[in-house]
């Protein structure tokens, strides 16, 4: 299956803000099955630097959606990002296009770097992202109520154990290899015992579903 041969169904959920330049490297493969948008967590790059400059604050799926260059304006916004983070993603996305939502062109981004890295999922490998660090880990909710009821509003970034059930019967069939990726820093410093502990739940629902699970 091409990268981004995805279906369009509630493709907003591009929720990738990722700390961590690694960590989004295993979303595109399997991006028709992605659980918590259903869709698009896309990658950041493989072999990515930003000399002097910490991840926290880039937020790929924000610039695409149009979210940052509505408080800041694309000028601006290309700017900040060629400075941080001359690489990424977002930054090369921002320079090809001043129109938010262009999922096109991210694809095509996408898809370039996919022939330059190794290491990915295979095609029919299962990729679930979990929002962790912030909105676990300053919640009033311990990981074992945050895995029964979800974080609920805003956002439903955090997804309980009804969500799940109901998405992994869409699984494919000949997919037996799930992949679970989340940086619990994102947002958040100190104690990560909550976000932790959240993963092992998801961890341990797909194990014992039959799927060998591999927590990046």
């Amino acid at each position: 299956m091409d990268i981004c041969e995805v279906s369009k169904v509630d493709i907003l959920g591009c929720l990738c803000s990722s700390y961590n330049p690694k960590q989004c490297l295993y979303y595109c493969k399997s991006m028709g099955v992605l659980i918590t948008a259903k869709l698009l967590g896309i990658l950041v790059g493989q072999a990515l630097t930003t000399k002097g400059h910490s991840w926290g604050g880039y937020q790929l799926g924000d610039v695409v959606k149009g979210i940052s260059a509505s408080h800041m304006g694309w000028y601006r916004l290309t700017k900040r990002y060629e400075r941080n983070w001359p690489e990424s993603i977002a930054t090369e996305y921002l320079k090809r296009t001043t129109d938010s939502k262009r999922f096109d062109i991210l694809c095509s981004i996408a898809r370039n770097r996919d022939r330059q890295t190794k290491d990915l999922p295979g095609p029919f490998d299962v990729v679930v992202h979990l929002r962790l660090g912030d909105v676990a880990d300053r919640s009033r909710q311990t990981a074992a109520s945050l895995w029964q009821r979800g974080s609920g509003s805003p956002g439903y970034y955090v997804k309980g154990a009804e969500y799940y059930e109901k998405n992994a019967k869409g699984l494919p069939r000949n997919a037996t290899n799930i992949y679970l990726v989340g940086w619990n820093h994102h947002g958040s410093s100190g104690n990560h015992v909550t976000s932790n502990r959240y993963r092992e739940y998801v961890l341990s629902f797909f194990e014992s579903k039959g799927y060998n699970v591999v927590s990046r």
